[in-house]
C-alpha cells in the first residue's frame, strides 16, 4: 500500500475544515500553530498540490482538499471506536449488560434503542439479558445486574442516577362505574374496590405501597394478573379497578370500552430513572449503552412534545 499521508494529516484537514485557521486548529490538536503550519506545508509537498485556499489567516479547503475531508470524515471516527474497542478489551469489559426493570414502556422501547445503539456504536460488544428479578436495588448491589430501570430509588450504595421518563398515571373502570364521570379518583375510594395489580405484596408494588397503603387506605380486597393485558381485561369485566399508566390502555379508553379518571385530584405521575453502579462510570459498555439509553429518552420526550406543541398551535 503506497500512500503519502499519515493519520495525522487527516485531523489537520479534519480540523481545518471546522476552525478555517490554524491558530484555532492548534489548540484543538495540542500542536503549536508553526508546526501545524509545517505539517500543511508537507502535505502539499508530498501530494504534489494545494489543498487551500489563503486568504490572510484564513484557509478554505479546496476541491482537493474536500475529497481529502470526507476521506477523514469516514476513517477517523472509525479509528477511535476501534482505539475504544481495544481500551475494552485490555480490560477485560467486553460482554453483556444484565438489566431489570418493572416497566413495560422500558420494553417496548428496547427492540427500537438496541437496532439503533448497534448501528451507531457496531464495534461495542454488547449482548443485553433481561432479568426481572423483583428486587433490582439489592440484585445491582449484588452484580446479579448492571442496569435497574425503577421509579423508586432509596441505596445505601454508590449508585449514578439517570431520569429516562414519566408517565401519568390513572384509575381504569368499567363503563358503568359509579365514578365513571368523576374529576378524579380519591384515594379513600379503593377501601370499597378490589383493586386489580402486577403484585399485592407492598414491597413490590409502587401504587399500592406509595399511593393508597401511605394514606392510611386499605383496599377491599386485591387481586394479582401479571399481564397487563389481563388486567386491562377483568376490569373491563366489571371485576375491579386498576390503576394503570395511561398510555398502556389509551386504545381501550378511546374506543369506550374502559373509563378512567386521574387518580387524586391533582393527578399521579411516575418517574423512572436509569440506575447503575458508580464504579461502572468508567467508560465501559454499561456506561456507553445507558448513556445512549437516557438520550434515546431525550430525544423522544422532544418529539412528544414537538407534537403536542403543533397539535395545540393546529
Amino acid at each position: 500500500m503506497n500512500t503519502k499521508l499519515e493519520l495525522k494529516h487527516y485531523r489537520l484537514i479534519e480540523a481545518m475544515s471546522r476552525f478555517g485557521s490554524l491558530a484555532s486548529c492548534a489548540s484543538e490538536l495540542f500542536l503549536t500553530q508553526s508546526a501545524l503550519s509545517h505539517q500543511l506545508r508537507e502535505m502539499e509537498r508530498r501530494l504534489g498540490y494545494r489543498l487551500v485556499d489563503r486568504n490572510g489567516n484564513v484557509l478554505s479547503l479546496n476541491e482537493a482538499g474536500l475529497r481529502l475531508l470526507r476521506t477523514a470524515n469516514a476513517i477517523l471516527p472509525e479509528v477511535e471506536r476501534a482505539e475504544q474497542d481495544c481500551s475494552l478489551i485490555a480490560r477485560g469489559m467486553a460482554g453483556r449488560v444484565v438489566i431489570s426493570t418493572e416497566s413495560p414502556r422500558f420494553f417496548r422501547r428496547l427492540p427500537e434503542i438496541l437496532t439503533n445503539f448497534h448501528n451507531e456504536f457496531p464495534s461495542v460488544p454488547l449482548n443485553i439479558a433481561i432479568n426481572g428479578n423483583r428486587k433490582p436495588v439489592t440484585s445491582l448491589r449484588n452484580h446479579a445486574i448492571d442496569l435497574a430501570i425503577i421509579s423508586t430509588v432509596f441505596v445505601e450504595f454508590p449508585v449514578h442516577i439517570q431520569p429516562l421518563y414519566e408517565e401519568d398515571w390513572i384509575v381504569i373502570m368499567p363503563t358503568d362505574h359509579p365514578m365513571r364521570n368523576a374529576g378524579y379518583f380519591p384515594i379513600q375510594a379503593f377501601a370499597d374496590e378490589n383493586l386489580i395489580t402486577y403484585a399485592t405484596d407492598p414491597e413490590n408494588n409502587y401504587v399500592l405501597r406509595e399511593i393508597i397503603l401511605a394514606h392510611g387506605v386499605t383496599p377491599k380486597s386485591l387481586t394479582q394478573i401479571e399481564v397487563t393485558e389481563g388486567i386491562v381485561e377483568l376490569v373491563k369485566g366489571g371485576h375491579g379497578v386498576a390503576v394503570m399508566a395511561e398510555w398502556t390502555c389509551r386504545n381501550e379508553i378511546d374506543a369506550g370500552q374502559l373509563q378512567s379518571c386521574p387518580l387524586t385530584e391533582i393527578g399521579t405521575r411516575r418517574s423512572w430513572n436509569a440506575v447503575t453502579r458508580a464504579e461502572d462510570q468508567d467508560g465501559g459498555p454499561i456506561q456507553i449503552f445507558t448513556d445512549y439509553l437516557v438520550k434515546s429518552f431525550e430525544a423522544l420526550r422532544s418529539e412528544q412534545e414537538a407534537r403536542a406543541f403543533t397539535t395545540t398551535e393546529i
